[in-house]
């Protein structure tokens, strides 16, 4: 079996603005999507609901991470897991973060 190999040259975002959510996709299969996040001081995504599970990791910065109503500071290097049909946000704080976010589709 030959491996998935990505050839991107460029895996990251590339001069990510500074006051805006910027985001890139690295993979799109039928059983999971991986997209890079930064996510500049003063912003935040909002509030949504997914309805597979996604888990972040974070590679830089601290998140502020609300799930289901509950606040979490989020450290650099940490994985947050966030459960199907659960409200959850997170937020830059003043330095910003960059997480790379994996959705598993049919996953709870």
């Amino acid at each position: 079996m030959t491996p998935d190999v990505s050839a991107n040259p460029a895996p990251w975002i590339e001069d990510p603005p500074t006051d805006a959510v910027a985001s890139r996709v690295l993979y799109r299969g039928d059983a999971a999507t991986i997209t890079a996040f930064s996510v500049p001081a003063g912003c935040q995504i909002s509030k949504h609901v997914n309805s597979n599970l996604a888990m972040a990791f974070i590679l830089r910065g601290q998140a502020d991470v609300m799930i289901g109503g509950e606040h979490h500071a989020v450290p650099e290097g940490s994985l947050v897991r966030f459960p199907p049909g659960v409200e959850h946000a997170l937020d830059a704080g003043d330095d910003g973060f960059d997480m790379l976010l994996t959705v598993v589709k049919g996953a709870s």
